[in-house]
């Protein structure tokens, strides 16, 4: 008679212990690299929408350019950060995350294309699209 009890008892505790370890690793990785990967796709519309700024658009243009470049970036950074466990998730898939090193180094292309919409180095330009699009593993179709 106590042998059912102990059994329902032990899988009450057993799920509770599952549903718990479950909701860590939802909250502190799953979540963050979802909310990453979101601010990836924005990275990539941002880099296609405003490919076509020079010094030659209109001023107000070239700023919200600039402006979206630059907050982009230190989004990436901020959500890169948000993610527990980074380097050894990036370990673990290195075909889904880059490294540490090359978010930082996406996001400081991001920063100098910002810095270079209103001038004219369109060889420089060209340079740090490629440089984040390489250092986040963006596809090349465009």
């Amino acid at each position: 008679m106590a042998d059912p009890i102990i059994t329902a008892s032990l899988t009450i505790i057993g799920s509770v212990i599952v549903y718990v370890v479950g909701q860590f690793v939802i909250k502190l990785i799953i979540d963050p690299y979802q909310d990453y990967r979101e601010t990836v796709g924005e990275v990539a519309h941002a880099l296609v929408y405003y490919d076509n700024v020079s010094e030659r658009s209109r001023r107000e243009l070239q700023d919200e350019a600039a402006k979206a470049l630059r907050d982009k970036a230190a989004l990436l950074r901020s959500k890169a950060y948000c993610i527990h466990f980074y380097s050894w998730i990036a370990r673990v898939l290195p075909n889904r995350i880059p490294t540490f090193a090359a978010v930082i180094a996406a996001s400081n292309a991001l920063i100098a294309l910002s810095n270079s919409v209103h001038g004219g180095d369109f060889v420089g330009m060209k340079k740090y699209k490629l440089t984040v699009i390489r250092c986040l593993n963006l596809p090349v179709d465009y």
